[in-house]
């Protein structure tokens, strides 16, 4: 979330707070909406760094909740 909050408000500033943002990729330019850059982004760096995280495991103990913890 801070790598999206910090990406979107930068571009936002380098486009002097428009909506719009021209991306530019090599040679090409896309231009687009500020906050689906954003999205995009967040979305890339949630997909590649939740196996890694997930690899690495958890010291938590497994949920030993059962049915009847529910039953008031």
């Amino acid at each position: 979330m801070a790598v999206g909050t910090y990406a979107g408000t930068s571009m936002a500033i380098a486009a002097n707070l428009a909506a719009a943002y021209p991306l530019a990729i090599g040679s090409y330019t896309f231009p687009g909406y500020t906050a689906f850059y954003t999205l995009v982004l967040n979305l890339v760096i949630a997909v590649v760094l939740t196996p890694i995280i997930n690899r690495l495991g958890s010291t938590k103990p497994a949920d030993d909740t059962v049915a009847a913890d529910y039953v008031g």
